[in-house]
């Protein structure tokens, strides 16, 4: 057969007939990039007779890979710290893609995300979930895209940290102060201040302590120069 295009020259190398089916593979190597519509094709059998018949089929030539603008993380947590506790183990990132994707994922260090959904405008929206097989550490996010031509991009993001290990207390740290009638006491009683300091592994937010027995939550305080928590109990049940 003789395949007829309407712009530019493409040659079409013929592969091996199966029962009447003709296989044709173009070579686009040195095709410009661009829309090719063929417009008909024209079979020409063994003994001469030609037969043309009209097709509407288009060939999109395109080694540009895609561009991503305005990736970005969306709503990341303070300090941009994710860990795989619920509330904090949920990566998401957007951006807008210039032309339509084949695949597009997430990637936060060793987690990598479900494919990305397509919303509103042709945006892609991203979501990669922390869990407790996460490397710890100082990651930095990027977006991996294909176009409909096999053409790939990566994008990256702002560093994130990602920690799944649970703060400790430091050996030796703990203090234990019980002071009763504005004196130091070695025991407590219900009128007693019961002050309880440690330092912890790792910068904590807004712990939280009971005295076992007592039925009574600590005031944190955290010296933020020392690294000291410091709770204090008073009114004990």
């Amino acid at each position: 057969p003789v395949v007829d295009v309407d712009r530019g020259a493409l040659t079409f190398t013929l592969e091996g007939t199966a029962g009447s089916t003709q296989t044709a593979l173009v070579d686009v190597d040195d095709a410009d990039e661009g829309r090719y519509d063929i417009t008909a094709v024209t079979v020409t059998a063994a003994d001469g007779p030609a037969r043309k018949t009209d097709v509407d089929v288009s060939l999109l030539v395109d080694r540009t890979p895609p561009s991503l603008l305005n990736a970005r993380l969306l709503d990341p947590p303070t300090g941009d710290v994710f860990s795989d506790v619920d509330g904090a183990n949920t990566v998401v990132a957007g951006a807008l893609p210039s032309e339509p994707l084949a695949t597009a994922v997430l990637v936060v260090g060793n987690v990598e995300s479900a494919p990305c959904d397509t919303i509103a405008d042709g945006a892609i929206e991203c979501t990669a979930t922390i869990g407790a097989a996460a490397v710890d550490g100082t990651v930095t996010p990027h977006i991996d895209v294909t176009d409909r031509a096999g053409n790939a991009a990566s994008v990256a993001l702002a560093d994130v940290v990602v920690d799944t290990a649970a703060p400790a207390l430091v050996d030796g740290s703990v203090v234990v102060a019980i002071e009763t009638g504005g004196a130091p006491t070695s025991q407590a009683e219900r009128t007693s201040l019961v002050t309880v300091s440690f330092l912890a592994s790792e910068d904590v937010v807004a712990p939280a302590v009971a005295l076992a027995g007592a039925g009574q939550a600590g005031a944190f305080s955290v010296d933020a120069t020392a690294g000291r928590v410091t709770a204090t109990l008073s009114a004990l049940a």
